[in-house]
């Protein structure tokens, strides 16, 4: 698809129309995929036996991962370009979701959510860049479209999830077929040309790449996540027991063998009662 510099916005009607359908399509995985994974984490914690304070810590860590690529990474879909970008985080996307199906133990667990927030992040990245690009190009709005787009795929994934959960699908199953509209997004993307950063843009990108770690709001967050998730609950990842003697300490009641442990390293050797 060519630029037709004569048309509304610098841009052909078709290029416009194909890279919003693009566009409506990546947001709505990505809302899918998030509303599936809310569901889905239940199901994962019961299956690897965590207890809350793992679980929390592997979420965090997830997280972190995530900020950690868009600053350090993130200019890149400058760089590569928007297509280039997202089909390579689009890819590694998919290989953590595909990682959430086969993982059978804590570190690969922590292995995994750490690539897929990394990846998701800087996914992330590029399809807001593009959404963007559409905006300059063509001079409308699409970006409230494209994030009602993106809720409105967490809200249908969330349910159907669920349904499937209630319908007797392992857990394992639902995360592999929301690799099908994944799938779909790659092929769009691969095969449709976006519309490309305008001059005012490029030089936007000239401004520096880690102007995110001056975002004294963002840094207060993630402060606020990292200090709330390494005080969250007791930590245990064996099977969680169903019953304790009112004699035994908590830590009693768990299986023999199952690996515990409180992360006193977060606070220079306290820990609060009960941990």
């Amino acid at each position: 698809m060519e630029v037709d510099k004569a048309g509304p916005g610098g841009l052909r009607p078709s290029a416009r129309t194909g890279a919003l359908l693009v566009l409506l399509w990546a947001f709505g995985f990505f809302g899918l995929f998030w509303g599936a994974f809310a569901v889905l984490l239940a199901e994962l914690s019961r299956a690897l036996g965590l207890s809350p304070g793992p679980l929390g810590f592997a979420l965090f860590v997830g997280a972190m991962a995530s900020i950690l690529a868009m600053a350090l990474l993130g200019w890149m879909a400058d760089r590569l370009g928007r297509r280039a970008f997202l089909l390579v985080s689009g890819g590694v996307f998919g290989a953590g979701i595909a990682g959430l199906a086969a993982t059978d133990g804590y570190a690969i667990l922590l292995v995994v959510l750490t690539t897929l927030y990394a990846a998701s992040g800087l996914y992330d990245v590029g399809i807001n860049a593009a959404a963007v690009d559409l905006e300059q190009g063509t001079g409308r709005r699409r970006m409230p479209v494209l994030h009602a787009t993106f809720s409105g795929g967490g809200v249908v994934d969330a349910l159907s999830a669920g349904g499937l959960l209630s319908a007797g699908l392992d857990y394992r199953y639902v995360y592999l077929l929301v690799l099908v509209p994944l799938a779909v997004v790659i092929l769009m993307v691969a095969t449709v040309r976006l519309p490309p950063p305008t001059e005012e843009r490029e030089e936007m990108t000239k401004a520096g790449r880690f102007g995110l770690y001056r975002n004294l709001p963002l840094l207060l967050v993630a402060a606020i996540a990292s200090w709330g998730c390494s005080r969250r609950g007791r930590w245990s990842t064996g099977p969680a027991s169903t019953s304790a003697s009112p004699s035994r300490s908590p830590r009693s009641s768990e299986p023999r063998g199952a690996p515990s442990f409180t992360p006193r390293w977060l606070w220079g050797g306290w820990a609060p009662p009960g941990w």
